[in-house]
């Protein structure tokens, strides 16, 4: 999958959960790792990444 996937993904995602202020910064993938960078104003919480690597296991 592209990096534009993922992105569009990531972002659903945050829309779906009322999460305005994050955004998708980059992504970054090999065969056994997908490494998605995310942030929000003032910090992301461990929550928010928690929640983002389950919803991105459900789909992988």
């Amino acid at each position: 999958m592209e990096t534009g996937g993922i992105k569009e993904i990531v972002e659903k995602f945050f829309t779906d959960n009322a999460m305005e202020n994050c955004f998708f910064v980059d992504a970054k993938g090999s065969v056994k790792k997908l490494e998605v960078f995310v942030d929000k104003d003032g910090g992301i919480s461990y929550d928010v990444c928690r929640m983002l690597s389950r919803h991105l296991e459900s789909i992988f």
